[in-house]
């Protein structure tokens, strides 16, 4: 497609940018099938996506006071 420019990034970059996770937190949270892209789970975040159509979503538990789990749906778009 001549003319069209597709921004393309890894996974990893374009998550560990926003500053949550590490990028070692990213690797372990798409190993464990917490990643989705387009409503496909990832599993190899060293692929590149285009970030001006593609949607990540990140799935994570976190504990409160030692309680119960809370899900928690990041979403970057």
């Amino acid at each position: 497609m001549k003319g069209i420019k597709f921004r393309m990034e890894r996974i990893d970059k374009i998550i560990s940018s926003q500053g949550k996770y590490s990028r070692s937190e990213i690797k372990k949270l798409a190993s464990q099938g917490r990643i989705k892209i387009n409503d496909n789970i990832v599993k190899k975040v060293n692929e590149k996506i285009d970030i001006e159509t593609s949607t990540i979503y990140i799935d994570v538990f976190i504990k409160r006071n030692n309680k119960q789990n809370i899900r928690k749906k990041w979403l970057y778009r």
